[in-house]
């Protein structure tokens, strides 16, 4: 789901100065995967997500490039008074956009500033955003689904029903019941000025937690034109859901070029569960088996099950297949690695991607302890495949090929960029990555000072910019010389 912004600020308290050349740290390579120094003066910034309170720890979870190329950002963030989600906007140059935000022209707002200076309504656990093409908000939580206005200084009062600027996160889909409510959620766009938010339900037919989807009006209110039909007693308006056999809660929303739905969901995430709607709700029982890809065992060396799904652990790429990551229990290494599937367009394992459709990195040196966990993952216009995340205690960003799914050893050191966002730190990680209009990519996620807790970051990351998006539909995923 969503990327993000992000404001130069210090690592604590309210000054609003860039950090230091040394708050960025990044093995020097002569590869793309470096710190660019062209942005924000030195490649990354490193700051507090609440600018009243500098007890907050926080992290970056998503990025969003607006189209005037702003960065918006957000994510979590917690003290003692409570937990919060928390936005920002970063202006293409990595500066805090003091026109956003709090009356302190922070660039950023959290969720206890909006509901009530100082109140924390306490429900950062579960969190997505997605901007608006007028750059209001949304906001999706166990709790509430909300809408900032534009500058993300207020509720949308004016634009959402019930004159609140925000409802509860749970719709009546479906009589005599049928509800669909958030857990690790997800937003979507829809045309019209709809949106989409993914979560799940119970039904009468299952005895299981069902993935759901509601479609809303503009004003958040249900749209109960969509998917008005009668199914095992239930009768359908304003969404659907589907029963992958067993517990499923959706985590993401994605489209294919054919307008149809994609939702990603997983079992107490510990697998991935694939479905996909045709473009009035029902259920596409060409995808799949039936409409549904479950994908349950890892491959070998990892044990039997994905101990943890990242929140957002899908992408599509222009030939509208599904890339997948997750990580998994290694015993050759005894501990946490990364792996990668690729489904077709049509929800069947790519066996032309890595081997037998799945791609498990080896060691690097980079990472003595071998933990490389993913968290994020963003696709080029050549189509090569960014996955983020952390390497021991540094974050990292590995690339693989979009032809063959090896890893492509000419970006960063053999293929991985590693480093710290702050040279104090004992623990970063990638969370959230998004490649700008131009071909630039962004990093976000957090940095873990030594007795600070977690500050926010952002990083630009060196890139070859070769921008092929417009040139091809279906790019090789591959660039010279490194294609054979």
């Amino acid at each position: 789901m969503r990327n993000f912004l992000l404001m130069a600020t210090a690592v604590l308290g309210w000054s609003m100065s860039l950090p230091a050349l040394a708050d960025c740290t990044l093995p020097a390579t002569p590869n793309d995967g470096y710190f660019d120094q062209a942005w924000a003066g030195n490649g990354c910034i490193v700051f507090n997500t609440d600018n009243r309170d500098s007890t907050r720890s926080g992290e970056v979870d998503e990025i969003d490039i607006a189209a005037n190329g702003d960065i918006f950002v957000g994510g979590s963030t917690s003290a003692s008074a409570g937990s919060s989600w928390w936005l920002g906007e970063l202006t293409p140059d990595g500066a805090f956009d003091a026109g956003f935000g709090d009356i302190d022209a922070s660039g950023r707002i959290t969720a206890c500033q909006m509901y009530l200076p100082g109140a924390c309504p306490g429900e950062a656990a579960e969190f997505d955003f997605q901007p608006q093409p007028d750059n209001r908000i949304l906001i999706l939580t166990d709790q509430t689904l909300a809408r900032t206005n534009v500058g993300g200084h207020a509720f949308d009062t004016t634009g959402v029903v019930g004159g609140l600027g925000h409802v509860a996160s749970s719709y009546q889909i479906a009589t005599p019941y049928a509800t669909v409510s958030v857990q690790d959620g997800a937003l979507g766009l829809a045309s019209g000025g709809k949106v989409l938010m993914a979560g799940y339900g119970t039904i009468p037919s299952s005895i299981n937690f069902v993935g759901g989807l509601a479609r809303l009006n503009a004003d958040l209110s249900l749209d109960t034109s969509f998917h008005a039909v009668t199914v095992d007693g239930e009768t359908y308006a304003g969404g659907q859901f589907v029963d992958t056999g067993d517990d499923t809660k959706e985590r993401q929303i994605l489209q294919q070029s054919t307008g149809k739905l994609l939702l990603i969901g997983t079992k107490s995430g510990q697998d991935f569960r694939v479905s996909r709607l045709n473009v009035d709700g029902s259920l596409d029982t060409s995808f799949g088996n039936a409409g549904t890809t479950v994908l349950g065992t890892p491959p070998a060396p990892c044990g039997t099950y994905y101990p943890i799904i990242p929140n957002r652990p899908a992408i599509k790429d222009r030939a509208d297949r599904i890339v997948l990551t997750g990580e998994c229990y290694s015993t050759a290494v005894s501990n946490y690695i990364t792996v990668v599937v690729r489904l077709t367009a049509d929800g069947a394992v790519d066996t032309t991607f890595g081997s037998a459709g799945y791609y498990v990195n080896s060691t690097f040196a980079a990472c003595p302890s071998n933990l490389v966990v993913p968290r994020a993952l963003a696709i080029d216009s050549a189509g090569r495949i960014l996955v983020g995340g952390g390497c021991d205690s540094e974050f990292a960003v590995q690339r693989l090929r979009g032809d063959t799914g090896a890893l492509d050893t000419s970006f960063g050191i053999d293929g991985l960029a590693h480093g710290h966002l702050d040279p104090t730190s004992v623990s970063d990680q990638v969370e959230a990555m998004v490649f700008d209009g131009s071909g630039h990519l962004f990093i976000g996620g957090y940095a873990d000072p030594s007795a600070a807790g977690l500050r926010a970051g952002v990083a630009r990351l060196t890139y070859d910019l070769i921008y092929t998006n417009d040139l091809e539909s279906a790019p090789r995923g591959c660039l010279p010389p490194n294609c054979n």
